[in-house]
């Protein structure tokens, strides 16, 4: 049985399938399945982050094995367990703002002030998607910031697409600005257009 990359693309990055789940879906081996992953430059997952995550209603991050059991648990010990592990996942996933992100960050503080806040680092989820800024005054906008290398890659391209699907599924409008444009200060009136409350 062919696999396709976007099969493989859907099992391993979007649902978050191991290779040794994998494999048995198309009866091959595991390291043959790691090596069609590298054939078709998939990125892979280091052993650290193993583990598949899963995402509650409020998009916090949990591994799917013992933590998710505990949530089924009743007795309030081990809820104060699963606090504790809910809140090392999600420091897990903080990075700090990259200059496109500060970039954007200056321009809305000047074009929308106290409208838009920087989430970029793990604050807040949509489904499994961390978006870059989000508006903070009751509209429901998003702002995401792409690199022109990464997010032109086609692992991302098909990554970005599902990203603008949940986020519309979830009612909320989004805008994407690149780095070429945000370097040559093309969008000062695109960030204006959708900022301006109606």
């Amino acid at each position: 049985m062919n696999i396709t990359k976007e099969t493989l693309y859907d099992l391993y990055i979007v649902k978050g399938q191991s290779m040794k789940e994998i494999s048995k879906t198309f009866g091959r081996c595991k390291s043959g399945i790691f090596k069609i992953l590298k054939r078709f430059n998939i990125s892979t997952r280091t052993r650290g982050v193993h583990k598949r995550w899963n995402y509650n209603k409020k998009g916090y991050k949990l591994p799917k094995s013992s933590i998710t059991k505990k949530i089924q648990a009743k007795n309030s010990e081990n809820r104060l367990i699963l606090l504790a592990k809910l809140k090392q996942a999600n420091k897990a996933h903080r990075r700090p703002q990259n200059k496109l992100e500060k970039r954007v960050e200056e321009l809305l503080n000047r074009i929308a002030p106290n409208q838009y806040k920087f989430v970029g680092d793990g604050k807040i989820y949509i489904h499994k998607f961390n978006p870059d800024f989000i508006n903070c005054n009751g509209q429901k906008k998003i702002i995401e910031v792409y690199g022109d290398y990464w997010h032109n890659l086609p692992n991302y391209k098909i990554r970005d697409a599902e990203r603008l699907k949940v986020y519309k599924e979830y009612g909320y409008e989004t805008l994407v600005l690149w780095e070429s444009d945000i370097n040559n200060n093309r969008i000062e009136s695109e960030l204006s257009k959708f900022t301006r409350t109606v």
